[in-house]
């Protein structure tokens, strides 16, 4: 989609001589997760696409950007976020590489207890 939206988008952008293009990735992409190595690769080429991009649309006074959301709950997600075994985890690999803060390590635990699925 990052592709199709962005090169439709600067069409119309360029005419503007104006406009933001924001595309989603993960925090994924910008390092590497075990058992996620095809997930981060997507998500890393959507970074690099995003900064080239970026580079050509910035003449017209286009700014293009990503963000990259770190582990959200979704349908995707919630059979990790539901197992305390899987979770805790994944929070320490990112709190090791810098990924999040102690706060939200902290907050996550905190938000496993109180939604702890029933066993």
């Amino acid at each position: 989609m990052e592709y199709y939206g962005t090169k439709y988008a600067a069409i119309e952008m360029k005419r503007q001589k104006k406009g933001v293009i924001v595309n989603i990735a993960s925090i994924a992409g910008l390092r590497g997760i075990t058992n996620a190595a095809h997930y981060g690769a997507s998500k890393g080429a959507i970074i690099n696409f995003t900064k080239s991009v970026a580079q050509e649309l910035a003449p017209y006074n286009i700014r293009v950007n990503t963000i990259a959301p770190g582990l959200i709950e979704s349908n995707m997600t919630k059979d990790i976020i539901a197992d305390k075994n899987c979770l805790e985890p994944i929070l320490l690999l990112f709190l090791s590489k810098g990924l999040v803060n102690q706060r939200i390590l902290l907050m996550a635990h905190f938000t496993w207890q109180v939604k702890k699925p029933a066993m």
